[in-house]
């Protein structure tokens, strides 16, 4: 409502706002190293003790039939599992009521995104006469390096490491490691 001296009050104006929350969508919990190594574990819970809960590990929304069970690459829910993910993975999950297989929560989403580990600068950094031979190493399995010399922030079109380089001059290298699927690594 608006007041003001001399001014006819103005209507009552009411704006309803309804925020959906569904109590039984699950919750997943992810736990484990995700720069580089491949293991995580996840745990999956809902607040009915009643439901059952199934997922996916690619992406998909879970299917079920009439009656509960899983349809293609939908699994039923039992434990904290343990995971060997060679990429970036999106976990969905829903909660189903255990009686009536209809009733069912909306849909939870998790990505577990893997970030490739920095490369290592094997030659110790040091002050160096006439050269130095520099030679890189990449602890993430099978990713691969990318360096500048210039200053600048290397990227998959900068120079690709394959074998120890030498500098003749002061130069700062910088580099980084990519895999696919993984987040690339920080400079």
């Amino acid at each position: 409502i608006a007041i003001k001296d001399r001014f006819t009050d103005s209507s009552v104006d009411v704006k309803t706002y309804t925020v959906e929350i569904d109590p039984n969508k699950p919750i997943i919990t992810v736990t484990g190293e995700t720069d580089g190594t491949d293991v995580v574990e996840f745990e999956i819970n809902s607040n009915d003790s009643n439901d059952r809960i199934y997922y996916t590990t690619n992406g998909n929304n879970p299917q079920i039939d009439s009656e509960g069970n899983p349809i293609g690459d939908t699994y039923l829910y039992v434990s904290r599992l343990t995971l060997t993910l060679d990429k970036t993975t999106t976990i969905k999950a829903i909660s189903v009521d255990r009686d009536n297989p209809s009733f069912r929560s909306g849909i939870t989403e998790r990505i577990v995104t893997f970030t490739t580990r920095q490369p290592i600068f094997v030659t110790p950094i040091d002050n160096y006469l006439d050269e130095v031979e520099v030679e890189l190493s990449a602890p993430t399995p099978e990713s691969t390096i990318y360096y500048t010399l210039d200053g600048s922030n290397p990227n998959v079109n900068s120079n690709q490491y394959t074998t120890p380089f030498t500098v003749t001059e002061s130069t700062n290298v910088k580099a980084i490691a990519v895999k696919d699927g993984f987040s690339n690594s920080l400079i």
